[in-house]
């Protein structure tokens, strides 16, 4: 994932902001579920299957939410067959 650009101004207080593009979002996404899941992302075995970030209208503007699924493969790799 991308560093976050972080913004600085400061004149009576502090202030930080950043925009964050959608790689990014989706991979903060991930990384919470797996956290609240108890997964570790780098572990073998272990792939984001997806994550969607989902816009919907409401009477008043709109929505967004987030759906992310993470696969933990249980199963070893079978080895890969050498050419003879």
């Amino acid at each position: 994932m991308s560093a976050i650009e972080i913004n600085r101004s400061e004149v009576n207080e502090v202030q930080y902001s950043a925009t964050l593009g959608q790689v990014q979002i989706e991979g903060l996404i991930a990384e919470a579920v797996a956290k609240a899941a108890g997964v570790d992302l780098a572990s073998a075995g272990v792939r984001v299957k997806k994550v969607e970030l989902i816009t919907s209208d409401k009477v008043i503007g709109f929505e967004t939410s987030a759906a992310c699924e993470i696969v933990v493969d249980r199963l070893p790799a079978a080895p890969e067959e050498t050419a003879s």
